[in-house]
């Protein structure tokens, strides 16, 4: 059922009190965006949502997203109650967010002027609830950097020593491969392995070939079984057997290398440790 609602207060993030116009009092999901205002919201016994947002998500990124439902940001209308890292855009008179896992990415996006270079996975939800123990791992940039400098087509970089410093916080392994692709350019897929996680952080990159430049790079998360994850980095397998890929990101153009860098050190979640604790082996 579909009634008008006065937005009164917050009362915490996400959700706002009202009143109808009976003065019953009404939970409404990002009623805070419509502080002050009467909107129209669909009630399920005494909880709202804005009109904005009675849509299904998936309908929605599958008529305007691409293939992985990524929506271009030129087709998003950023609205005037949109702030840095909690950002609010407009698509056909539905309302959505950034996908919380990537908003600082957006953030480095905008600020570089690359807005309109960029996807990104839309959300229904501003707010998300992450509980991750303290991780650590080797500084990418060296990584690749290695990597590429060497030519070494699979590199695998980890802790040997994990139970040594374990009282630092758990510690991710990556792995790299490498390869000159038929422009000539340099293409490689990073993987990322947290802890025991059966999450894998993904990201793939395009280096064009005097290394000034990322021409493309986009993230995602690789869902996929512990053992699947042991295989990849253990043995080198081409590639991992997914329950589920989730892009998340992507940026197509002439994107600095520092802005490049930027971008992959902010997706992968941890505190960078220095070289001298990794180890790397080479496929």
């Amino acid at each position: 059922m579909k009634t008008t609602v006065q937005i009164l207060n917050r009362i915490f993030p996400g959700i706002a009190l009202g009143i109808n116009s009976f003065e019953k009092k009404i939970y409404v999901m990002h009623g805070d965006l419509k502080m002050g205002e009467e909107c129209l919201v669909e009630i399920t016994e005494n909880k709202g949502i804005l009109e904005e947002f009675n849509y299904d998500l998936d309908t929605l990124t599958e008529k305007y997203g691409d293939k992985d439902k990524l929506i271009h940001a030129n087709s998003l209308i950023e609205l005037k109650q949109s702030r840095p890292l909690d950002r609010i855009f407009e698509i056909n008179g539905n309302w959505c967010f950034p996908d919380y896992s990537i908003r600082h990415l957006l953030e480095i996006s905008i600020e570089n002027g690359l807005l309109s270079n960029t996807r990104l996975k839309i959300s229904k939800t501003r707010y998300k609830s992450i509980s991750r123990a303290n991780y650590f791992g080797l500084d990418f940039i060296n990584a690749i950097n290695k990597t590429i400098e060497k030519g070494i087509e699979v590199s695998y970089y980890y802790c040997a020593e994990k139970k040594e410093w374990s009282h630092m916080g758990g510690f991710a392994d990556y792995l790299i491969k490498l390869n000159i692709n038929k422009d000539k350019n340099i293409e490689f897929n990073a993987w990322q392995a947290i802890g025991d996680e059966n999450t894998l952080f993904y990201v793939h990159g395009i280096i064009e070939q005097e290394k000034k430049w990322f021409i493309h790079i986009d993230f995602a998360y690789h869902h996929t079984e512990i053992e699947e994850i042991a295989k990849l980095f253990l043995e080198h397998k081409k590639k991992p057997i997914l329950l589920n890929k989730e892009k998340l990101f992507r940026i197509d153009g002439k994107i600095s290398i520092e802005i490049g860098f930027d971008l992959i050190r902010t997706f992968f979640p941890l505190s960078e440790l220095a070289t001298e604790y990794y180890n790397v082996e080479h496929g």
